[in-house]
């Protein structure tokens, strides 16, 4: 872990494009074929925003762990 600067401005930008993302992802049709991929997509749209809150209080994370803990 490594402390930064807090960042509200890079948080809101990680949000927007975790929001954006999961718009995408919601508007694919479930298959056999696309189940991966949603499930990856919103996956990665959770740690978005539990990166973001690390990153407004000025944590860098290293791994996944720490922004899905943070949740």
């Amino acid at each position: 872990m490594r402390y930064k600067k807090p960042d509200r401005k890079n948080a809101l930008s990680i949000i927007n494009a975790a929001e954006m993302e999961m718009s995408f992802t919601l508007s694919l049709k479930p298959t056999e074929e696309s189940a991966p991929t949603i499930v990856r997509n919103i996956y990665e749209c959770f740690r978005m925003l539990g990166d973001a809150l690390l990153v407004v209080d000025g944590i860098e994370s290293e791994d996944h762990l720490m922004p899905i803990g943070e949740l």
